[in-house]
């Protein structure tokens, strides 16, 4: 006997799911909402992911615009407040190029507004 699964079959008892539960924490599981800095996040992600790429070809040019871009989607980023903890660290991750650069060395952005969020969210 053969089972096709279709999208519809799948999706189906997602739509009995009541809104409510959708909402709050249900076991382990949390749905997380798009903050708008993970919404920059996945465009900067994004952007990084074609640049990175070595079979992509590009010429100097189009690289250069591409770093640009990501520069400002990286500027937009960490003027826009975090709204967790995850926002926070995104921020972070983006700032030091997930570890490629130390702190202080990403041009135009000012640390003591992250610092500032850090000492928000811990409270201190």
């Amino acid at each position: 006997m053969i089972v096709t699964l279709t999208r519809r079959a799948l999706v189906a008892p997602l739509c009995a799911v009541p809104v409510a539960l959708i909402a709050t924490e249900v076991g382990a599981c949390t749905l997380k909402l798009e903050t708008p800095v993970r919404r920059l996040y996945g465009e900067w992600q994004a952007l990084t992911a074609v640049l990175d790429d070595t079979n992509y070809p590009m010429t100097e040019d189009e690289l250069q615009a591409g770093c640009n871009e990501r520069h400002r989607i990286a500027i937009a980023m960490m003027a826009t407040p975090a709204e967790d903890a995850e926002d926070v660290l995104l921020k972070f991750g983006v700032r030091t190029l997930w570890g490629v650069f130390e702190f202080g060395e990403h041009e135009g952005v000012d640390w003591d507004d992250t610092w500032a969020e850090v000492r928000k969210l811990a409270n201190a």
